[in-house]
């Protein structure tokens, strides 16, 4: 898929931020021909990309969240989700480039209500500073060269932890290629979490982790797929197939 048109661009100190529309997508870059995020015109809270979709599982293993975490807003893709199909949940997103946020208002339909805070800053400062408590964290750290390296850091997913609620689940994604580094991050989220962690692989390069305050779940099959498919066609999307992956990976974890 090109990107189509490039329709505004702006520069801070962390460097270019560009947006670009083709058709009835316009997609969020910083300075290169990554999309960082993208959005429907006709839909802005439809989720474009694989890897969001299969965070949204985090939904199901904790499910009806009433405070949600957004760290790295980029677009505004899961914080505008969240906002749509969630409607009892409030959300504080993080994110550190002011500028990426005023691109987000202007050109990605950012929802300006009560139900939806940003803080501008580092997120990991803010999980230290402000010891927040949610019982859905999404954590999404990418800039123009990659994962960021906050989301590597054990220091960072230990706070994750802290700042999940009872029942909370945290869902990060990782970027998989580097073995050594790929086999740290392991090491360090199944040591923050007590081993309550759960892998599904995304399609590309990226793995989505979902690490849990307390003990993973006991479910039932069935209604675990149920409960997928249900929020995947609120979404507008297909979710039970991400569900079926992660249970065959974990049936032993997740069984009731």
């Amino acid at each position: 898929m090109t990107l189509g048109e490039e329709v505004f661009r702006t520069r801070d100190a962390d460097g270019v931020i560009n947006v670009y529309q083709n058709g009835d997508r316009r997609s969020l870059c910083f300075g290169n021909v990554v999309e960082q995020s993208g959005m429907s015109l006709a839909d802005p809270s439809l989720l474009l990309f694989n890897y969001t979709r299969a965070m949204m599982l985090g939904a199901v293993l904790a499910p009806d969240p009433r405070r949600a975490l957004v760290l790295g807003l980029g677009g505004g893709s899961l914080a505008r989700a969240l906002h749509r199909h969630f409607p009892r949940c409030r959300i504080t997103a993080v994110e550190q480039r002011a500028a990426v946020l005023e691109v987000a208002r202007q050109w990605f339909a950012l929802p300006d209500d009560h139900r939806l805070g940003v803080h501008v800053g580092d997120a990991q400062g803010f999980l230290a500073e402000r010891r927040p408590s949610a019982e859905l964290i999404f954590a999404d750290l990418y800039d123009g060269e990659g994962m960021d390296a906050q989301q590597m850091a054990s220091e960072f997913f230990a706070l994750c932890r802290q700042s999940l609620s009872p029942g909370g689940v945290a869902v990060f994604n990782l970027w998989s290629g580097r073995y050594f580094r790929d086999q740290a991050i392991k090491e360090s989220l199944d040591a923050v979490f007590d081993g309550q962690v759960l892998r599904l692989s995304a399609p590309g390069r990226n793995r989505i982790v979902f690490g849990f305050r307390d003990p993973i779940p006991a479910l039932k099959e069935q209604p675990f797929y149920q409960q997928a498919q249900q929020l995947g066609l609120n979404m507008g999307f297909p979710l039970l197939r991400e569900a079926q992956r992660l249970w065959l990976q974990h049936q032993a974890q997740l069984r009731g």
